[in-house]
Protein backbone atom coordinates (compact mmCIF):
# COMPACT_ATOMS: atom_id res chain seq x y z
CA UNK A 1 0.00 0.00 0.00
CA UNK A 2 0.47 3.74 -0.08
CA UNK A 3 2.70 5.35 2.71
CA UNK A 4 2.42 8.50 4.11
CA UNK A 5 5.08 10.33 6.50
CA UNK A 6 4.49 12.66 8.80
CA UNK A 7 7.52 14.73 10.74
CA UNK A 8 7.91 16.17 13.50
CA UNK A 9 6.51 20.10 13.70
CA UNK A 10 10.08 22.21 15.49
CA UNK A 11 7.89 24.86 15.82
CA UNK A 12 4.80 23.35 17.83
CA UNK A 13 3.96 25.44 20.38
CA UNK A 14 2.86 22.84 23.55
CA UNK A 15 5.59 21.86 26.28
CA UNK A 16 5.41 19.57 28.28
CA UNK A 17 5.47 19.69 32.50
CA UNK A 18 9.62 20.02 32.74
CA UNK A 19 9.46 22.55 29.81
CA UNK A 20 10.79 20.21 26.67
CA UNK A 21 8.96 20.17 23.22
CA UNK A 22 6.19 18.47 22.02
CA UNK A 23 5.65 15.80 20.06
CA UNK A 24 8.24 13.36 21.48
CA UNK A 25 7.88 11.23 18.84
CA UNK A 26 10.22 12.49 15.51
CA UNK A 27 8.07 10.17 12.62
CA UNK A 28 5.04 8.61 12.08
CA UNK A 29 4.12 6.76 9.05
CA UNK A 30 0.66 5.64 7.61
CA UNK A 31 0.01 2.75 5.46
CA UNK A 32 -3.09 2.54 3.67
CA UNK A 33 -4.03 -0.98 2.84
CA UNK A 34 -6.64 -2.44 0.42
CA UNK A 35 -9.06 -3.94 3.23
CA UNK A 36 -8.66 -4.42 6.97
CA UNK A 37 -7.97 -8.03 6.50
CA UNK A 38 -4.54 -6.77 6.06
CA UNK A 39 -4.50 -4.68 8.47
CA UNK A 40 -5.29 -7.32 10.84
CA UNK A 41 -2.77 -9.79 9.40
CA UNK A 42 -0.14 -6.56 9.80
CA UNK A 43 -0.87 -5.90 13.03
CA UNK A 44 -1.28 -9.77 14.43
CA UNK A 45 2.60 -10.03 13.00
CA UNK A 46 3.37 -7.29 15.14
CA UNK A 47 4.45 -4.85 11.70
CA UNK A 48 2.28 -2.40 13.28
CA UNK A 49 3.01 0.13 15.99
CA UNK A 50 -0.37 1.63 16.44
CA UNK A 51 -3.61 0.66 15.18
CA UNK A 52 -7.13 2.02 16.89
CA UNK A 53 -10.09 2.31 14.09
CA UNK A 54 -10.07 -0.50 11.17
CA UNK A 55 -10.58 -3.14 13.93
CA UNK A 56 -13.83 -4.48 15.22
CA UNK A 57 -15.29 -6.76 17.63
CA UNK A 58 -14.87 -10.10 15.92
CA UNK A 59 -10.92 -9.52 15.82
CA UNK A 60 -10.52 -8.77 19.70
CA UNK A 61 -9.92 -12.75 20.24
CA UNK A 62 -7.48 -13.03 17.40
CA UNK A 63 -5.53 -10.20 18.79
CA UNK A 64 -5.62 -10.92 21.89
CA UNK A 65 -4.50 -14.34 21.34
CA UNK A 66 -1.19 -12.56 19.63
CA UNK A 67 -0.57 -10.50 22.08
CA UNK A 68 2.90 -11.97 22.95
CA UNK A 69 4.31 -12.94 19.64
CA UNK A 70 3.00 -9.70 17.89
CA UNK A 71 4.63 -7.79 21.08
CA UNK A 72 1.60 -5.66 21.37
CA UNK A 73 -1.07 -5.05 24.41
CA UNK A 74 -4.75 -4.98 23.09
CA UNK A 75 -6.62 -1.29 24.21
CA UNK A 76 -10.20 -1.94 24.72
CA UNK A 77 -11.52 0.87 24.00
CA UNK A 78 -15.44 2.14 24.07
CA UNK A 79 -16.92 2.45 20.64
CA UNK A 80 -19.15 5.74 20.23
CA UNK A 81 -21.83 3.95 17.79
CA UNK A 82 -25.13 3.05 18.58
CA UNK A 83 -27.27 0.35 17.42
CA UNK A 84 -27.03 -1.08 13.78
CA UNK A 85 -30.23 -1.33 11.93
CA UNK A 86 -32.46 -0.39 9.40
CA UNK A 87 -33.54 3.99 8.50
CA UNK A 88 -37.22 3.54 7.32
CA UNK A 89 -37.22 6.73 4.96
CA UNK A 90 -39.45 9.06 5.87
CA UNK A 91 -39.70 11.35 3.37
CA UNK A 92 -39.08 8.25 0.28
CA UNK A 93 -40.48 9.42 -2.92
CA UNK A 94 -42.99 7.05 -3.47
CA UNK A 95 -46.58 8.45 -1.97
CA UNK A 96 -47.76 4.71 -0.63
CA UNK A 97 -44.85 3.71 0.31
CA UNK A 98 -43.96 7.04 2.32
CA UNK A 99 -47.65 6.76 4.48
CA UNK A 100 -46.56 3.17 5.20
CA UNK A 101 -43.28 4.27 6.35
CA UNK A 102 -44.50 6.84 8.36
CA UNK A 103 -47.32 4.67 10.01
CA UNK A 104 -45.78 4.17 13.82
CA UNK A 105 -47.83 0.84 13.52
CA UNK A 106 -45.45 -0.43 10.93
CA UNK A 107 -42.27 0.25 12.33
CA UNK A 108 -43.12 -1.11 15.40
CA UNK A 109 -45.05 -4.24 13.84
CA UNK A 110 -41.22 -5.10 11.77
CA UNK A 111 -39.10 -4.24 15.17
CA UNK A 112 -41.50 -6.88 17.12
CA UNK A 113 -40.58 -9.11 13.88
CA UNK A 114 -36.47 -9.14 14.96
CA UNK A 115 -35.13 -11.85 17.44
CA UNK A 116 -32.32 -9.89 18.61
CA UNK A 117 -31.59 -12.47 21.17
CA UNK A 118 -30.45 -14.70 18.31
CA UNK A 119 -29.16 -12.20 16.26
CA UNK A 120 -26.72 -11.63 19.67
CA UNK A 121 -25.60 -14.92 20.13
CA UNK A 122 -25.17 -15.51 15.91
CA UNK A 123 -23.02 -13.02 15.39
CA UNK A 124 -21.63 -11.07 18.81
CA UNK A 125 -20.99 -13.93 21.14
CA UNK A 126 -23.88 -12.92 23.34
CA UNK A 127 -21.75 -10.07 24.30
CA UNK A 128 -23.77 -7.31 22.54
CA UNK A 129 -26.64 -4.77 24.49
CA UNK A 130 -30.38 -5.55 22.14
CA UNK A 131 -31.54 -1.86 21.69
CA UNK A 132 -32.59 0.89 19.60
CA UNK A 133 -30.88 3.49 18.60
CA UNK A 134 -31.20 6.61 20.65
CA UNK A 135 -28.43 8.01 21.47
CA UNK A 136 -26.38 6.78 24.48
CA UNK A 137 -26.53 6.17 28.21
CA UNK A 138 -23.80 7.83 28.76
CA UNK A 139 -24.80 11.58 28.04
CA UNK A 140 -27.01 14.13 30.60
CA UNK A 141 -30.02 13.61 28.44
CA UNK A 142 -30.38 10.02 29.16
CA UNK A 143 -33.79 8.45 31.02
CA UNK A 144 -34.18 4.73 31.95
CA UNK A 145 -35.89 2.50 29.53
CA UNK A 146 -34.94 4.48 26.38
CA UNK A 147 -33.94 2.07 23.57
CA UNK A 148 -36.16 -0.57 24.86
CA UNK A 149 -39.31 0.33 22.83
CA UNK A 150 -41.14 -2.48 20.57
CA UNK A 151 -37.62 -4.82 21.42
CA UNK A 152 -39.37 -8.34 22.45
CA UNK A 153 -39.45 -10.55 19.96
CA UNK A 154 -43.28 -11.37 19.34
CA UNK A 155 -44.20 -12.47 16.09
CA UNK A 156 -48.09 -12.42 17.00
CA UNK A 157 -47.80 -8.40 17.90
CA UNK A 158 -45.66 -7.76 14.60
CA UNK A 159 -48.39 -9.58 12.67
CA UNK A 160 -51.28 -7.81 14.27
CA UNK A 161 -49.13 -4.50 14.02
CA UNK A 162 -48.61 -4.58 10.39
CA UNK A 163 -52.32 -5.75 9.88
CA UNK A 164 -53.65 -2.77 11.81
CA UNK A 165 -51.18 -0.29 9.62
CA UNK A 166 -53.04 -1.31 6.43
CA UNK A 167 -51.30 -4.47 5.64
CA UNK A 168 -53.90 -7.38 6.83
CA UNK A 169 -54.27 -8.65 3.02
CA UNK A 170 -51.64 -10.94 1.51
CA UNK A 171 -51.10 -12.78 -1.90
CA UNK A 172 -51.34 -16.12 -2.95
CA UNK A 173 -47.88 -17.00 -1.63
CA UNK A 174 -48.88 -15.32 1.62
CA UNK A 175 -47.14 -11.84 1.69
CA UNK A 176 -48.61 -9.07 2.52
CA UNK A 177 -50.35 -6.18 -0.17
CA UNK A 178 -49.60 -2.74 0.42
CA UNK A 179 -51.84 0.43 0.27
CA UNK A 180 -52.31 0.54 -3.15
CA UNK A 181 -53.23 -3.11 -3.48
CA UNK A 182 -49.94 -4.74 -5.04
CA UNK A 183 -47.50 -7.09 -3.27
CA UNK A 184 -45.37 -4.75 -1.01
CA UNK A 185 -41.55 -5.31 -1.74
CA UNK A 186 -39.01 -3.61 0.31
CA UNK A 187 -35.08 -3.47 -0.95
CA UNK A 188 -33.22 -2.68 2.33
CA UNK A 189 -29.21 -2.03 1.14
CA UNK A 190 -26.10 -1.68 2.68
CA UNK A 191 -22.58 -1.40 1.65
CA UNK A 192 -19.94 -3.74 2.68
CA UNK A 193 -18.32 -3.09 6.16
CA UNK A 194 -17.56 -4.89 9.62
CA UNK A 195 -18.06 -1.77 12.00
CA UNK A 196 -20.45 -2.92 13.91
CA UNK A 197 -18.10 -6.34 14.54
CA UNK A 198 -19.76 -8.47 11.87
CA UNK A 199 -20.44 -8.13 8.38
CA UNK A 200 -23.16 -5.88 7.56
CA UNK A 201 -24.57 -7.90 4.96
CA UNK A 202 -24.95 -10.80 7.07
CA UNK A 203 -26.65 -8.93 9.72
CA UNK A 204 -28.98 -7.28 6.98
CA UNK A 205 -29.74 -10.81 5.61
CA UNK A 206 -30.72 -12.12 9.10
CA UNK A 207 -33.17 -8.95 9.81
CA UNK A 208 -35.09 -9.28 6.13
CA UNK A 209 -35.50 -12.89 7.05
CA UNK A 210 -37.58 -12.23 10.01
CA UNK A 211 -39.44 -9.55 8.65
CA UNK A 212 -40.22 -12.43 5.54
CA UNK A 213 -41.42 -14.67 7.91
CA UNK A 214 -44.50 -11.51 8.46
CA UNK A 215 -45.26 -11.46 5.36
CA UNK A 216 -42.99 -8.92 4.20
CA UNK A 217 -41.16 -9.42 0.86
CA UNK A 218 -38.17 -8.10 2.02
CA UNK A 219 -34.58 -8.19 0.18
CA UNK A 220 -31.31 -7.58 1.64
CA UNK A 221 -29.14 -5.54 -1.07
CA UNK A 222 -25.03 -4.76 -1.17
CA UNK A 223 -23.78 -2.29 -3.00
CA UNK A 224 -20.51 -0.36 -3.16
CA UNK A 225 -20.08 2.26 -0.48
CA UNK A 226 -19.99 5.36 -2.82
CA UNK A 227 -23.09 4.37 -4.76
CA UNK A 228 -25.13 3.24 -1.01
CA UNK A 229 -23.99 7.29 0.17
CA UNK A 230 -25.19 8.20 -3.38
CA UNK A 231 -28.47 6.59 -2.98
CA UNK A 232 -29.48 7.25 0.40
CA UNK A 233 -28.49 10.77 -0.02
CA UNK A 234 -30.42 11.19 -2.39
CA UNK A 235 -33.50 9.86 -1.29
CA UNK A 236 -33.41 6.53 -3.48
CA UNK A 237 -33.17 3.95 -0.86
CA UNK A 238 -36.19 2.84 0.62
CA UNK A 239 -34.41 1.57 3.97
CA UNK A 240 -30.65 2.16 4.15
CA UNK A 241 -29.26 -0.48 6.69
CA UNK A 242 -26.28 0.88 8.66
CA UNK A 243 -25.37 2.54 12.44
CA UNK A 244 -26.37 5.39 14.61
CA UNK A 245 -24.55 7.69 16.42
CA UNK A 246 -25.03 6.89 20.03
CA UNK A 247 -22.41 9.56 21.75
CA UNK A 248 -22.15 12.87 20.67
CA UNK A 249 -24.86 13.13 18.27
CA UNK A 250 -25.69 16.31 18.95
CA UNK A 251 -22.51 18.05 17.61
CA UNK A 252 -23.44 16.11 14.65
CA UNK A 253 -27.07 15.75 13.92
CA UNK A 254 -27.91 14.01 10.65
CA UNK A 255 -28.75 10.90 13.15
CA UNK A 256 -31.65 11.90 14.98
CA UNK A 257 -32.34 15.31 13.02
CA UNK A 258 -33.39 15.72 9.53
CA UNK A 259 -30.41 18.55 9.14
CA UNK A 260 -27.33 19.70 7.31
CA UNK A 261 -25.71 17.69 4.46
CA UNK A 262 -26.73 14.00 5.51
CA UNK A 263 -29.73 12.24 6.87
CA UNK A 264 -30.23 8.79 6.18
CA UNK A 265 -33.71 8.60 7.51
CA UNK A 266 -35.06 11.67 5.75
CA UNK A 267 -32.73 13.21 3.12
CA UNK A 268 -35.61 15.47 1.44
CA UNK A 269 -36.21 16.84 4.85
CA UNK A 270 -32.95 17.50 5.33
CA UNK A 271 -32.77 18.94 2.31
CA UNK A 272 -35.94 20.94 2.78
CA UNK A 273 -34.28 22.27 6.25
CA UNK A 274 -30.79 23.38 4.84
CA UNK A 275 -32.19 25.23 1.48
CA UNK A 276 -34.71 27.18 4.19
CA UNK A 277 -37.64 25.36 2.30
CA UNK A 278 -36.38 25.97 -1.23
CA UNK A 279 -35.60 22.49 -1.84
CA UNK A 280 -36.51 19.20 -0.86
CA UNK A 281 -39.95 18.04 0.85
CA UNK A 282 -41.56 19.65 3.88
CA UNK A 283 -41.65 17.56 6.73
CA UNK A 284 -45.01 17.06 9.20
CA UNK A 285 -45.45 18.70 12.18
CA UNK A 286 -44.08 15.27 14.41
CA UNK A 287 -40.26 15.65 12.28
CA UNK A 288 -40.92 19.37 12.30
CA UNK A 289 -40.83 19.87 15.84
CA UNK A 290 -37.35 17.42 15.99
CA UNK A 291 -35.50 20.61 13.74
CA UNK A 292 -37.03 22.86 15.92
CA UNK A 293 -36.25 21.68 19.18
CA UNK A 294 -32.21 21.32 17.57
CA UNK A 295 -32.50 24.65 16.33
CA UNK A 296 -33.39 26.04 19.66
CA UNK A 297 -30.98 24.02 21.17
CA UNK A 298 -28.13 24.97 19.29
CA UNK A 299 -28.59 28.93 19.94
CA UNK A 300 -29.58 27.88 23.90
CA UNK A 301 -26.80 29.08 26.02
CA UNK A 302 -28.41 27.43 29.71
CA UNK A 303 -27.04 23.90 29.75
CA UNK A 304 -30.06 22.14 31.65
CA UNK A 305 -32.27 23.58 28.74
CA UNK A 306 -29.89 22.27 26.38
CA UNK A 307 -30.41 18.76 27.69
CA UNK A 308 -33.95 19.31 27.67
CA UNK A 309 -34.11 19.76 24.15
CA UNK A 310 -31.99 16.96 23.85
CA UNK A 311 -34.14 14.68 25.61
CA UNK A 312 -37.26 15.60 24.03
CA UNK A 313 -35.45 14.49 20.75
CA UNK A 314 -34.56 11.35 21.97
CA UNK A 315 -37.73 11.38 23.64
CA UNK A 316 -39.64 11.32 20.31
CA UNK A 317 -37.21 8.91 18.65
CA UNK A 318 -38.24 6.59 21.41
CA UNK A 319 -41.56 6.21 20.86
CA UNK A 320 -41.70 6.40 17.11
CA UNK A 321 -38.64 4.05 16.23
CA UNK A 322 -37.52 5.79 12.77
CA UNK A 323 -34.58 3.68 12.91
CA UNK A 324 -35.22 0.11 14.21
CA UNK A 325 -31.95 -1.23 15.46
CA UNK A 326 -31.07 -4.30 16.72
CA UNK A 327 -27.82 -4.86 18.55
CA UNK A 328 -24.92 -2.35 19.88
CA UNK A 329 -21.51 -3.51 20.42
CA UNK A 330 -19.55 -1.13 23.22
CA UNK A 331 -15.70 -2.96 22.56
CA UNK A 332 -14.06 -1.58 19.72
CA UNK A 333 -10.11 -2.81 19.76
CA UNK A 334 -7.22 -1.80 19.11
CA UNK A 335 -3.16 -2.05 19.45
CA UNK A 336 -0.36 -0.31 20.40
CA UNK A 337 3.24 -1.71 20.25
CA UNK A 338 4.69 -2.78 23.93
CA UNK A 339 7.65 -0.04 24.58
CA UNK A 340 4.95 3.04 23.78
CA UNK A 341 4.18 5.45 26.28
CA UNK A 342 1.53 7.77 27.42
CA UNK A 343 -1.36 5.53 25.16
CA UNK A 344 -4.86 5.57 26.88
CA UNK A 345 -5.66 1.24 27.76
CA UNK A 346 -9.36 2.78 27.94
CA UNK A 347 -10.73 6.07 25.28
CA UNK A 348 -13.64 6.81 22.91
CA UNK A 349 -12.98 4.95 19.49
CA UNK A 350 -15.36 7.56 17.79
CA UNK A 351 -14.76 9.37 14.92
CA UNK A 352 -16.74 12.32 16.22
CA UNK A 353 -13.56 13.45 18.33
CA UNK A 354 -11.50 11.70 15.83
CA UNK A 355 -10.13 8.45 17.68
CA UNK A 356 -6.69 8.75 18.70
CA UNK A 357 -6.71 12.65 18.87
CA UNK A 358 -8.50 12.05 22.90
CA UNK A 359 -5.03 10.42 23.58
CA UNK A 360 -3.09 13.34 22.63
CA UNK A 361 -0.40 11.97 19.94
CA UNK A 362 1.30 14.67 21.01
CA UNK A 363 2.41 13.33 24.45
CA UNK A 364 2.93 9.61 23.43
CA UNK A 365 6.80 8.42 23.55
CA UNK A 366 8.94 5.26 23.16
CA UNK A 367 10.98 3.80 25.59
CA UNK A 368 14.29 3.07 24.93
CA UNK A 369 15.14 -0.51 25.42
Amino acid sequence: GKTVPALRNPYYFKVDTNGKQLPYIDRMITESCQNPEIILMKGIAGEVDLQISQFSFSDYSLLKENEDSGDYWVTDWISGGGSIGTYVNQSYGDDAKRELFQTRAFRHGLSYAINRGEMNELFFMGLAVETQAVGSPAEAYWEEGFGQTAIEYDPDQANALLDEAGLDQRDSEGFRLGLDGKRLQIVVENYANVESGANMIDLNVQVVNYWREVGIDAIAKEMERTLWSQRALGNEAEMPFYGCAGALWIIDPGWYVPYGSYCYWAPAYAEWQRTGGEGGMEPPQLIKDIIDWYDQLKSEPDEQKRVELARKIMVRHNEEIFHIGTCRVFLDPGIAKKGLVNYLPVGLSDWRVHRDNTNWPFQVWWRQS
